[in-house]
């Protein structure tokens, strides 16, 4: 039998990521936030900014979020809990932003970051573009969507990072189906 592989911060010290590794998450999500961009169906001309500083310690407060729980509770996070990090920590530090004056007074373009947030949890639930532009637009008069409740829930309530991965881990694609009379 070979040697047991040791785990990234298995013990009790904070070992933090490689630069490769930032590096690589920061190239990942500037590239997906390009693609929820055309998703959300913005011209390819739209200005929009990227703060480095605010996406790379999104970044880092998601690994270390991770390193606490392989220290702390002796388990890895699923794909749905480390999607609810990322946008809890988008929806903190907003490292994106709209910066084209044709948006200037759009409501999605000041939730930005909230959108982005939805979309990355949308993309490990649904792993298609369409299936987020189809829950983003339905809309039927005096109905309101799951995702208008989450949008509303992103941008004006608060969550704590155990909050938002207990809700994150217990959405279904069935959610999106839900359709409710009052508004959010």
């Amino acid at each position: 039998m070979g040697a047991k592989k040791q785990i990234r911060n298995g013990n009790l010290k904070y070992e933090k990521c490689s630069d490769k590794e930032v590096l690589f998450l920061y190239d990942f999500f500037s590239k997906m936030f390009e693609k929820f961009m055309k998703a959300m169906e913005y011209p390819s001309d739209t200005d929009y900014a990227i703060d480095a500083y605010s996406l790379i310690d999104a970044i880092v407060r998601v690994d270390k979020r991770k390193a606490y729980f392989i220290c702390f509770h002796n388990m890895l996070i699923n794909e749905k809990k480390e999607a609810a990090l990322y946008a809890y920590w988008f929806i903190k530090c907003k490292p994106f932003s709209i910066a084209d004056e044709r948006y200037c007074d759009d409501k999605n373009s000041s939730r930005i970051n909230e959108l982005f947030a939805a979309y990355i949890i949308y993309a490990t639930l649904l792993f298609d573009d369409e299936e987020f532009t189809k829950i983003v637009a339905k809309k039927e008069e005096g109905k309101f969507t799951y995702h208008d409740k989450l949008m509303y829930s992103l941008h004006y309530r608060c969550f704590t990072i155990d909050s938002i991965m207990f809700l994150v881990d217990t959405i279904t694609p069935e959610s999106f189906e839900i359709e409710y009379d009052v508004e959010p």
